[in-house]
């Protein structure tokens, strides 16, 4: 019976010890949320929308299409630049190219440091990047709908080419329209 429980004892002892080790090894819950985040808007540049999306970091960080291009040339996706955006529009200053180089410089090191790391060293909360990143994505692609909604809108609908108008079921005249089927014959 005693040896049962020190087995026991044992097993939960270097199970909790395991544990501890991989949650202070992995990500934060912030961290995995704007990993995910980030990954949600690079998906939704390369699906076309890199436009909506240099838009919006114009709009809600200030930032020039100099310094993105800038970014871009250094090998970052869309999702991070979003992410060094996000933490740099809350430095004293905004988003100026002192700042973005003082996130890159935290993030790259020596020795390289995860987001949650660099959001500590400069006294902000990651959430707060992750809320933003998530409204650039979401923003970029809502803007992106409504505009190919309005050009539907703006463009007459096509008629299928080599067919006369009306040869596809549907007729209009001067009172009402009709279908062709049982009642038109």
């Amino acid at each position: 019976m005693k040896r049962l429980f020190l087995l026991g004892f044992m097993l939960t002892t270097v199970l909790l010890q395991a544990g501890l080790r991989d949650s202070c090894a992995g990500q934060t819950k912030d961290e995995k949320n704007l990993e995910r985040e980030a990954a949600r808007l690079e998906k939704f540049v390369q699906a076309g929308g890199e436009q909506a999306v240099l838009a919006r970091f114009r709009k809600d960080f200030g930032a020039s299409d100099g310094q993105v291009a800038s970014l871009r040339q250094r090998g970052l996706g869309f999702g991070e630049i979003a992410v060094v955006l996000a933490l740099v529009q809350k430095q004293p200053g905004g988003v100026t190219d002192a700042s973005i180089e003082k996130v890159l410089a935290l993030r790259l090191g020596p020795p390289p440091s995860g987001w949650g790391e660099v959001a500590k060293k400069l006294n902000l909360k990651l959430g707060a990047a992750v809320s933003q990143v998530k409204k650039i994505t979401n923003e970029s692609h809502r803007e992106t709908k409504t505009g190919r909604r309005e050009e539907k809108r703006q463009s007459p609908p096509a008629e299928p080419p080599g067919q006369p108008r009306g040869a596809h079921g549907h007729f209009s005249g001067e009172g009402r329209s009709m279908t062709r089927g049982e009642a038109a014959q």
